[in-house]
């Protein structure tokens, strides 16, 4: 009779399904491949949802730094710009006071030109005041 109790303990051992971790997937029963199968396919989608998101992330990434590089040109025409204008402002003030200048030497030119004809319209009267006391001093000397 041990036998046999022997031989029906052995095949009721064989019959109990074990389930643990740290079993190898050979050893493992159905219901546990099926659930990896399962879970494996969660994996792969999941994978494929990383590999997209990644390759999203790296386009926003680069669209990004295509803004960044977009903005940083523009400042720079804007201050481009900007000094082009504060270099306008400042060559008008220039030129507005090399005008003024241009102006007064104008101004002082013509008013020399002016003593210039008196005077040289006195030297002349001066010089036909010479002339004329020279010949009347050789009238008086005859």
């Amino acid at each position: 009779m041990n036998a046999a109790r022997d031989k029906a303990n052995r095949s009721a051992k064989r019959n109990v399904i074990v389930i643990d971790d740290d079993e190898s997937p050979s050893d493992q029963p159905c219901a546990k491949k099926d659930s990896e199968s399962v879970s494996s396919k969660r994996v792969v989608e999941l994978e494929e949802k990383l590999r997209k998101s990644k390759g999203d992330f790296q386009r926003a990434c680069l669209a990004a730094r295509k803004a960044e590089l977009r903005a940083e040109a523009a400042e720079e025409r804007l201050d481009c710009k900007y000094g082009i204008k504060e270099n306008y402002e400042t060559e008008k003030k220039r030129a507005d006071k090399l005008e003024k200048k241009l102006a007064e030497v104008s101004a002082k030119e013509v008013s020399g030109r002016a003593e210039s004809n008196v005077n040289s319209d006195l030297v002349q009267e001066n010089e036909a005041l010479k002339k004329e006391m020279a010949e009347i001093r050789e009238e008086h000397r005859v």
